[in-house]
């Protein structure tokens, strides 16, 4: 997963070795992926898993300051919504 600058003049790495779809960008980053649903560091860009081998498949995801909540494909016309208050997830580090 790569950041572009708006004018699209250079690019840097925001995660590798991950494969994130789908992807949310709010005041965090949130992967979907097989694995489970992650949250990445801004700065850092580490990986820091928040749901991890549920069955089924992340279909899609939303998040505001306050939660994240991602949808999953269970088949048979099943699905499921999970939630997480963003206090669980890491914030920024505090400002001295």
């Amino acid at each position: 997963m790569v950041k572009l600058s708006l004018d699209l003049s250079h690019e840097e790495a925001q995660l590798k070795d991950l494969v994130c779809s789908p992807i949310h960008v709010s005041n965090r980053i949130y992967c979907g992926c097989v694995e489970g649903l992650f949250d990445v560091a801004k700065d850092s860009h580490q990986p820091r898993v928040l749901s991890y081998n549920r069955p089924g498949t992340i279909t899609s995801i939303a998040a505001s300051e306050k939660a994240v909540a991602w949808v999953v494909d269970l088949g048979a016309d099943g699905l499921a919504v999970d939630l997480l208050p963003a206090s669980e997830a890491p914030g920024p580090a505090p400002t001295p």
